[in-house]
C-alpha cells in the first residue's frame, strides 16, 4: 500500500507480507518524521526459529538529523524479548550501543551499554549485571587507561 499523509501531503509505505516457510505474515512500514520530513523505517519480523516476532526501527535523531537502530529482539533460549539499540553520541556525533539482555539462569534482565569517553573518544564497557546468589545486581565497569589498556573497575 501507498499511503499519504495527511499533514505533509507526502507518501509512505506499508506492506504486509507473508513468511512463505511459516505462513505467518510481518510488516514492513516506510513512515515519514513529522518533524523532519524524512523517513524512518518500522519492521515487525518472525524469529524462523521460534515463530515469534521482533521487532526493528530505523529513526531518525531529530537534533543531529542522523538516524539510529532500535531492535526488539528475542533470547532464543528463554524466548523472552530482549532490547538493542545503536544511538549516536550528540557530542561527539558518534554511536554507542546499548542492550537490555536477559540473564539466563535467572531469567532477570541486565544492562550493557557500550559508551564513549566524551573527552578522550574511546569507549567504556558498562554492565549492570546481576549476583547470581543473591539475586542483587551490581555494576562491572571496563574503562581504558590512558596507555589503552583496560581497567575493570
Amino acid at each position: 500500500m501507498l499511503l499519504e499523509n495527511a499533514g505533509t501531503d507526502k507518501t509512505f509505505y506499508f506492506i504486509l507480507l507473508e513468511n512463505s516457510s511459516t505462513d505467518k505474515t510481518f510488516y514492513f512500514m516506510l513512515l515519514e518524521n513529522a518533524s523532519t520530513n524524512k523517513p524512518f523505517y518500522f519492521i515487525l519480523l518472525e524469529n524462523a526459529s521460534t515463530h515469534k516476532t521482533f521487532y526493528f526501527m530505523l529513526l531518525e535523531n531529530t537534533s543531529t538529523y542522523k538516524t539510529f537502530y532500535f531492535m526488539l529482539l528475542e533470547n532464543a533460549s528463554t524466548n523472552k524479548p530482549f532490547y538493542f539499540m545503536l544511538l549516536e553520541s550528540a557530542s561527539t556525533d558518534k554511536t554507542f550501543y546499548f542492550m537490555l539482555l536477559e540473564n539466563a539462569s535467572t531469567n532477570k534482565p541486565f544492562y550493557f551499554i557500550l559508551l564513549e569517553n566524551a573527552s578522550t573518544h574511546k569507549t567504556f564497557y558498562f554492565m549492570l549485571l546481576e549476583n547470581a546468589s543473591t539475586n542483587k545486581p551490581f555494576y562491572l565497569t571496563l574503562l581504558v587507561n590512558n596507555n589503552g589498556c583496560p581497567e575493570v573497575c
